[in-house]
């Protein structure tokens, strides 16, 4: 019996894992849709990456949808100077945040990597001296950013108005990214515990809890001042709210202060400085592309390049963000005698980035026109063309995210930063050499090419790592998805065509199309980690639901006993 047949056998006889919903009459069938990672993985753990990648998106989606909310409101409630005010102060914070020795990939490696410990003492001194290290930098970004703000009120000509409340704006700006950056720490403490439901829960709350204070702010007619001191203690309360979950969760990590121990943080500098390094390099390869397109075409094509790529743009998180939850899975599993495991995360994380990908940006590509034109009134040829080769770019990134997050969990940063620091470099100077020839699209295909090169090589390192190939993984990843790919692509081509022009047309076709395929995958491709998954997602409004139920009759009853 060969290792194909048997590894089968072994499938099709070993029962489900304990506490896995059996599959319905109908769906026993797709159980045999299992990957060789299976064997590795039990179904809990399988269906555990895909929720934590949901999860993920969560506080992505909710604090993009709040800050479209809240920029009219804020325009109109602090008027268009001050409105550019706090955002200098908030885009100054955000600069000086991306400075932070790469400390929150480092606790959410080691946390990570405790998980499956007796003793987590060790994790827990590197966690505390993190700790504080990240309230030196708080204090530092603090100081520098209260200084920072006295030259440039003088370099944005503030009016004199403005200019008398902004040193006072900028220090309470330095207090909020003290106060961001203990948030910060607290949401990489809890990656670790690879707790996504939390941390995204506690981001939303934070969020919304903001936006309602700005927006009643905003009512009672407050100023610039007054939001400051609000985003700061926002902020703050999220910080202390996070470190008390963190407490209950896992007192080995409460929060506490003690000595600082430099040599525990020096020891995880290079990865975190070359994790930091890592992503400077990706975000110079996603903003530099529109100043490069106005350098060589003129200002003018500024606007239609970043029109043009906003959608592919956008969506790039939300992909990003589904592979992000495998890091602290490979983080816990990093040793040497676990690469089977390791190689189950891959190939899981692989294909379920696949699975949300595929859709969304076969739709993006196909509706490019309709889209343009319902948003912007116009959809040149030379815009179509760019946003459907950033979707493909984007589509491709999606496929090599899983590969980033393994090496990064495994430690292979320097790789990362190799490659991705070729990235930028290669997509600079070709789209330097194609923006005359081509025309804005030529940035576009400065962005796609390499990409392709270096997506081919993160999914090349990460399959040597795992000791399996890069076509077995794409195989195993792709398979069943042909079906659902082809009925989502017809009925994309079809609603298009009975559909009105407009924004009507634009949500039809997505949701008719997006329908289709999930109807196409479930009943044709899935597997049985992703029916018992879908399965669940279903289940829970029920759930919720009934729980809520429960609790409102147990208190009426008791209610009811203390009056009788």
């Amino acid at each position: 019996m060969n290792e194909k047949t048997e590894g089968f056998r072994r499938r099709r006889q070993e029962p489900p894992s304990p506490g896995a919903p059996a599959l319905g009459p109908g769906e026993k069938g797709k159980s045999l849709l299992l990957s060789p990672a299976d064997e590795a993985l039990a179904i809990d753990e399988r269906v555990r990456l895909m929720r934590d990648g949901v999860f993920n998106n969560a506080s992505l989606i909710v604090a993009g949808v709040i800050g479209i909310v809240l920029v009219p409101i804020m325009l109109h409630g602090l008027g268009t100077e001050s409105y550019g005010v706090w955002i200098a102060a908030l885009s100054l914070l955000g600069v000086v945040g991306l400075f932070d020795f790469g400390l929150g990939l480092s606790v959410t490696r080691e946390v990570a990597a405790s998980l499956d410990r007796k003793t987590r003492g060790e994790a827990a001194r590197f966690v505390q001296a993190a700790r504080n290290a990240y309230f030196l930098v708080g204090v530092a970004g603090a100081i520098l950013i209260a200084v920072l703000g006295l030259p440039l009120q003088s370099g944005l000509h503030f009016s004199p108005a403005s200019q008398k409340i902004a040193p006072a704006v900028f220090v309470l700006a330095g207090v909020a990214f003290l106060a961001d950056r203990l948030l910060t720490f607290t949401m990489a403490v809890l990656r670790g515990l690879r707790r996504f439901d939390t941390s995204n829960g506690l981001a939303i709350i934070w969020a919304l809890w903001r936006a309602f204070g700005f927006i009643a702010l905003m009512k009672l007619g407050a100023g610039l001042m007054a939001v400051m001191v609000w985003q700061v203690l926002a902020t703050g309360a999220a910080a202390w709210a996070g470190q008390a979950v963190v407490s209950k969760l896992e007192t080995e990590f409460r929060f506490g202060w003690g000595r600082f121990d430099w040599n525990l943080v020096r020891a995880h500098l290079p990865f975190g400085i070359a994790s930091q390094l890592t992503t400077i390099a990706e975000v110079m390869f996603g903003q530099m592309v529109p100043v490069v397109v106005g350098f060589v075409l003129g200002s003018g094509w500024i606007a239609p390049f970043y029109i043009a790529q906003k959608f592919p743009a956008a969506l790039a998180p939300i992909i990003w963000s589904t592979a992000e939850a495998l890091f602290p899975a490979v983080s816990q599993h990093q040793g040497e005698g676990e690469i089977a495991r390791t190689r189950g995360i891959l190939e899981v994380g692989t294909r379920w980035t696949m699975v949300v990908a595929l859709p969304i940006c076969l739709v993006l590509a196909a509706i490019a026109p309709e889209l343009l034109q319902a948003w912007v009134g116009e959809a040149r040829p030379a815009s179509v063309l760019v946003l459907r080769l950033i979707t493909a770019a984007v589509f491709v990134q999606g496929v090599a995210a899983p590969s980033v997050q393994m090496l990064w969990g495994r430690g292979e940063v320097r790789t990362l930063l190799i490659v991705s620091t070729s990235l930028a470099v290669a997509s600079l100077a070709l789209s330097l050499v194609l923006l005359p020839r081509m025309g804005m699209a030529g940035a576009a295909w400065g962005l796609l090419l390499p990409m392709l090169l270096a997506s081919g090589t993160y999914l090349y390192m990460a399959s040597r790592v795992c000791k399996t190939r890069v076509p077995d993984l794409l195989r195993r990843a792709a398979d069943g998805l042909l079906l659902p790919f082809l009925a989502c692509l017809a009925a994309t081509i079809a609603i298009q065509r009975l559909s009105r022009p407009g924004w009507t047309g634009v949500i039809a076709t997505s949701l008719g199309s997006g329908l289709v395929y999930v109807g196409a995958f479930y009943y044709s491709g899935a597997r049985q980690e992703e029916l018992l998954f879908t399965r669940k997602v279903l289940a829970g409004p029920l759930t919720l639901g009934y729980s809520a139920y429960k609790r409102l009759h147990d208190s009426l009853a008791r209610v009811g006993g203390l009056r009788g």
